[in-house]
């Protein structure tokens, strides 16, 4: 099963480091999302099997609508998070999701993608 990331961050230049950790980590197929619209519309239309989420995304916005289409659709994510005040204010819902202190080592990002993406999903909704 080829692998489909949806990367959402509003940083050009850290969004070309991820591009390019994934890529250097072998994962060719991803889409970069700059904006929440154009990150819930491709959760919509093309349903990823792995995101990483910038927890803020500037003008006082944050991607937690974004993770809980990602939840409801059972995709897996990690947050990518420079403040340390964000991990309060996720909601419990979404309590197990993982979370990536920024700067973080592409080598260590990509190993825990790796390691999520070996994990079996369940595709189906829980209620």
């Amino acid at each position: 099963m080829e692998h489909k990331i949806l990367i959402l961050e509003d940083n050009t230049l850290l969004a070309m480091l991820i591009e390019d950790m994934l890529e250097t980590a072998g994962f060719d197929n991803y889409v970069l999302c700059k904006t929440e619209k154009a990150a819930l519309d491709f959760i919509t239309t093309e349903r990823p099997t792995f995101a990483l989420l910038d927890f803020n995304l500037g003008d006082k916005k944050d991607s937690i609508k974004v993770a809980k289409a990602l939840r409801d659709a059972a995709v897996p994510f990690f947050f990518l998070t420079g403040y340390a005040a964000s991990l309060g204010i996720i909601p419990e819902n979404l309590g197990e999701a993982k979370i990536i202190n920024k700067p973080f080592k592409p080598a260590h990002l990509a190993k825990l993608i790796e390691q999520q993406l070996a994990v079996p999903q369940n595709s189906e909704k829980t209620s």
